[in-house]
């Protein structure tokens, strides 16, 4: 009676931890999109004031590595061991490399695009964090300085 109660503890923590981790991945990837969305819609339709959030790219590497978690502690509630070690390293390599890589990369890219159209960089508007970086950019100066 003991061990059944002993593994129904377990298998309800496995789910809340299944449940956190699903809540955070959606919760990213919701934010991802949206600020990818509102970029390229404001990019393409030529807005007169758009913010480019850098901060935001980190989370290419953390849902890489959180859909890696999830994937891990899914399987070995179902199948009650541990899913194969053969790719899981690399695909957690994988999410570590997004990380540490894709927000330069997609910034500059982002960055010189924006160049390209002549917008102008709203420095008192844009913030700034360790590595978390928030750019306010507008038609013109005059529109900076009307917010």
């Amino acid at each position: 009676m003991a061990l059944i109660n002993q593994e129904r503890k377990q298998l309800i923590a496995r789910i809340c931890v299944i449940s956190v981790f699903a809540v955070i991945f959606i919760a990213a990837l919701t934010w991802l999109g949206s600020s990818w969305y509102s970029l390229l819609s404001a990019l393409s339709a030529n807005q007169e004031r758009f913010m480019l959030n850098i901060g935001a790219f980190y989370l290419i590497g953390a849902l890489i590595i959180l859909g890696c978690l999830i994937y891990a502690f899914v399987y070995e509630t179902i199948v009650n061991k541990p899913p194969s070690s053969k790719i899981m390293p690399y695909i957690l390599i994988l999410g570590v490399i997004a990380i540490l890589f894709m927000p330069k990369q997609l910034g500059n890219y982002y960055l010189n695009e924006i160049e390209n159209k002549n917008y102008a960089f709203c420095e008192k508007e844009s913030y700034e964090w360790l590595f978390y970086k928030e750019y306010v950019f507008a038609r013109n100066l005059e529109s900076c300085r009307k917010r």
